[in-house]
């Protein structure tokens, strides 16, 4: 079997950029809901916050970060 070397401790790519979405996703979220009560449904901003999270990972590039050694 193959030896995997992990290059860094650093994540990929993908995993900060959702991480970070997340984040943006919620601060939007309590921004509107003060900012405009009628927007503020709980279940909507609940149900589009993984459709949102895949696609920012989608369109998002990522570089492998694991080399494979023989």
């Amino acid at each position: 079997m193959a030896t995997i070397k992990q290059g860094s401790i650093n994540p990929t790519n993908k995993l900060t950029g959702a991480v970070v979405a997340t984040l943006a996703w919620n601060v939007s979220r309590v921004v509107v809901s003060n900012l405009f009560p009628q927007y503020g449904d709980v279940d909507l901003w609940a149900a589009a916050l993984p459709v949102y999270v895949w696609a920012f990972g989608y369109i998002l590039p990522d570089h492998a970060n694991v080399e494979v050694q023989q």
